[in-house]
């Protein structure tokens, strides 16, 4: 007798040698023990890890309004299989139920468009650069300060959160500056900054905590009340920080950075899931601080409704809405 693993072995490789027309054998035979065909866990994670598309979590989104629970899944569709991997990919993809939904992003030009191309030749074309030397060092000082700023956050630490995001400003600010002197163009600078998104996104990440913590600050003095719980980020790839739609009026939460990170985002990965959040949260944010018709207000509207188009494609206004307020409640 078969035992579970093993069957889940055979099935999955007797699809896999169907679908290369590798064995006539039909895919029913692979229930029976005769038709057990060797093959070592590595060479089974391969075969997965280059074919299986699999997820934490199905589309959230699209899960709250279908009032179902969003569960991880991993699976085998033969043609989504077969589209390549790109860093910079011009479509997106979701599974609602046992469909895997695939969209392109962008109008993709006959014989396809590479933007990741478009990304390696901005950085090969500094290659060997000051230039390039400032960013691979702003990029390894991102990884050393994570667990310094993450341990600022946890003992409320305002002034080190401060001094920190003061730190990644210069950083941030001598880097575009070299770009200026070296007169990159505007499609090129785009992708540079992409390179070293996460100095981007830890000044947000400053920002959010930064406003925080002085609000709780403030209410302490005022009343000596503790401090609330955080919600997550949940965006550019690090958590904590952002309060979420909770108190954006009276916290003030940042939306110049924020809005920095998803232009960025958008550059490198339009409507994927870190997209749709930080544009949704750009929305809420801006319309709390500067009210529904502020001009700032009606472009972060129209970055969110764009990248949420890009996601599910032409659908409408109102779906629209109802699908950003439902990933913000389940950020939050």
């Amino acid at each position: 007798m078969c035992t579970a693993s093993d069957l889940y072995v055979l099935l999955l490789t007797r699809v896999f040698c169907f679908l290369a027309g590798k064995s006539p054998t039909p895919l029913e035979a692979a229930r029976t023990e005769t038709s057990r065909i060797e093959i070592d866990r590595q060479q089974l994670y391969d075969i997965i890890n280059c074919n299986c598309i699999g997820e934490e979590f199905q589309d959230i989104g699209a899960c709250a309004l279908r009032a179902e629970e969003p569960s991880g899944h991993i699976g085998l569709w033969p043609e989504p299989a077969l589209i390549n991997h790109s860093c910079a990919p011009n479509a997106t993809h979701f599974v609602i139920g046992d469909r895997l939904m695939v969209r392109a992003t962008e109008e993709i030009p006959q014989g396809g468009g590479d933007s990741e191309l478009d990304w390696c030749k901005a950085e090969s074309k500094f290659s060997g650069t000051e230039l390039e030397g400032m960013m691979v060092e702003a990029s390894e000082f991102c990884k050393e300060l994570g667990p310094f700023l993450d341990e600022s956050i946890e003992e409320e630490d305002l002034k080190e959160v401060q001094d920190i995001r003061t730190d990644l400003e210069d950083r941030k600010e001598s880097i575009e500056k070299a770009m200026r002197e070296a007169k990159v163009s505007s499609k090129l600078r785009k992708w540079l900054q992409v390179s070293i998104y996460d100095i981007y996104d830890l000044i947000s990440l400053c920002a959010d905590e930064g406003a925080e913590l002085q609000s709780q600050l403030d209410a302490k003095q005022r009343n000596g009340g503790g401090r609330g719980g955080r919600g997550g980020r949940g965006g550019g790839g690090r958590g904590g920080g952002s309060q979420g739609r909770g108190g954006i009026q009276d916290l003030h939460l940042d939306t110049e950075a924020l809005a920095v990170c998803t232009r960025l985002v958008e550059c490198v990965a339009k409507g994927s899931d870190a997209h749709l959040y930080l544009s949704a949260e750009l929305m809420v944010r801006t319309a709390g601080k500067f009210g529904n018709k502020h001009e700032e207000s009606k472009q972060a509207t129209r970055m969110c409704h764009e990248a949420f188009k890009a996601h599910y494609g032409p659908i409408s206004e109102s779906l629209l809405d109802e699908l950003a307020e439902a990933r913000l409640n389940v950020a939050e």
